[in-house]
C-alpha cells in the first residue's frame, strides 16, 4: 500500500536510511531537514 509519510530529520543518521527504505517500499516521502544543503546531498533535490 502507497503511504505518504514525512520524515523528521531525513538526513541523519538514523533518518535517512529510514526515509530511503521507505522510498524503496513505494512510499511517497517527504523529508524535514534543517540544513537545506544536506538535504539537496543526500537527495538530489532543491
Amino acid at each position: 500500500m502507497n503511504k505518504r509519510i514525512l520524515v523528521l530529520g531525513g538526513t541523519g543518521m538514523l533518518g535517512l536510511p529510514v526515509a530511503r527504505s521507505l522510498v524503496r517500499a513505494g512510499n511517497q516521502v517527504r523529508v524535514l531537514a534543517r540544513n537545506v544543503e544536506r538535504r539537496a546531498e543526500c537527495w538530489g533535490q532543491k
